[in-house]
């Protein structure tokens, strides 16, 4: 898992995994997506706050012999924590103790040789699904007996036209690039999620070489409009299932806007909900990339007048800058009864909790703290990581009822 706030780490790093990834993404084949009609999609859903508070209680996780930085996720009862940089799944229970850890490092039937880069539970089978920082895709069983690992033997052997990238060449895709060709898409480090439902995986990926990006270039209009923004497939059976679908919403086909070009995204059996930084509506998608409503509404505090970066050196220098100064909508997850969707502010002014209920109306308004992120919900009770205590190697959780 890398991290959004460096995007000069984040491209190093992608050099490290691009190989591997690329010969993931060499299985799948573009499926034809649609823009749908956006502007005259029904949008659900009415602004109707009874929510402005929260009252919650504290969690202290111990943080002690983890590397502090990871991805949380919750399995019915318990907290888990997948670490970035040390192999296994530490978990806890409500109460926030330690209880146990799985998956250890080796070469064994239930081991992997490299930390987590990103994971997530499926949200169907209760499986555990990790793709780790050498690019090996691993399913464990919801106990953690591993299924079946995917190396890049394998894919190569099911991609027998990958040297010739289905009879393009390299060359050819780099002074004319084809978002139909899915050799282009790699993982979408900005997006750093995972999802999976009924065994099928999804990914958020997106096309970036050096000629098709946003970054001003002379493809940057057709970047937008027409690059696809996710993959699914199920691990075990790629080529039959692979399908690449979605793209950005206008507001982003109007002035080229790559600082604000971060998405989030949950996913149910039907398709997904997606969240773009520049657009305040969240956006119901199938799993072909038609888009079938939107809800959402907009912070008063995030202004919407979102400046275009004319390269990837005025990006790099001004990102941080510009989004604290405009805001930009960033985390969206649905647990329980509800949907959250967390705002970041205008001129750091801190971060709002949105909460939709399960008719998509605007239902609550709370103020939290900026690493506030919900992970999940038991029992009518919602959990939400708000922060690291390094004072005393802790992670700090709230609990809370709506």
């Amino acid at each position: 898992m890398v991290s959004n706030s460096n995007r000069g780490l984040v491209l190093c790093e992608k050099t490290l995994i691009i190989i591997a990834l690329s010969m993931l993404l060499g299985l799948m084949y573009a499926c034809a997506g649609s823009d749908g009609p956006y502007d005259d999609i029904k949008h659900y859903g009415k602004e109707n706050i009874i929510c402005t508070s929260l009252v919650c209680d504290t969690l202290r996780l111990d943080a002690q012999y983890t590397s502090l930085s990871g991805q949380w996720h919750m399995k019915d009862d318990i907290i888990c924590f997948v670490d970035e940089y040390a192999v296994g799944v530490k978990e806890y229970d409500l109460s926030g103790h330690f209880i146990g850890e799985h998956i250890r490092q080796g070469k064994g039937p239930d081991e992997v040789l490299a930390a987590s880069f990103i994971s997530t539970f499926d949200k169907s089978t209760g499986d555990f699904i990790m793709q780790d920082s050498n690019c090996f895709m691993h399913r464990f069983s919801k106990d953690y007996k591993k299924q079946f690992s995917l190396n890049q033997a394998w894919f190569t052997a099911l991609s027998p036209n990958y040297g010739d990238l289905g009879n393009k060449a390299w060359y050819d895709l780099y002074n004319h690039p084809d978002p139909e060709v899915p050799e282009m898409y790699e993982y979408n480090f900005e997006c750093n999620r995972m999802q999976a439902i009924d065994s099928v995986v999804i990914i958020p990926a997106i096309t970036e070489h050096i000629s098709y990006n946003g970054y001003g270039n002379r493809h940057s209009k057709g970047f937008w409009t027409d690059s696809y923004i996710f993959i699914r497939f199920r691990p075990e059976a790629v080529e039959s299932t692979k399908v690449i679908f979605g793209h950005y919403p206008p507001v982003y086909h109007k002035r080229n806007i790559p600082v604000f070009s971060k998405y989030d995204f949950y996913a149910e059996k039907d398709g997904l909900a997606v969240t773009f930084a520049a657009d305040p509506r969240i956006f119901l998608m199938d799993y072909d990339g038609n888009v079938t409503g939107s809800f959402g509404f907009s912070e008063e505090r995030i202004s919407g007048k979102f400046p275009e970066t004319a390269s990837f050196e005025e990006y790099e220098f001004k990102y941080k800058k510009l989004r604290k100064e405009h805001g930009y909508y960033d985390r969206l997850v649905k647990c329980g009864d509800y949907i959250f969707r967390t705002c970041r502010l205008d001129k750091a002014a801190g971060t709002i909790l949105q909460i939709y209920d399960g008719d998509y109306n605007l239902v609550g308004r709370v103020p939290v703290s900026d690493g506030f992120e919900v992970i999940g919900e038991y029992d009518s009770t919602y959990y939400a990581y708000d922060s690291l205590d390094l004072d005393s190697d802790q992670f700090i959780f709230l609990s809370f009822r709506i």
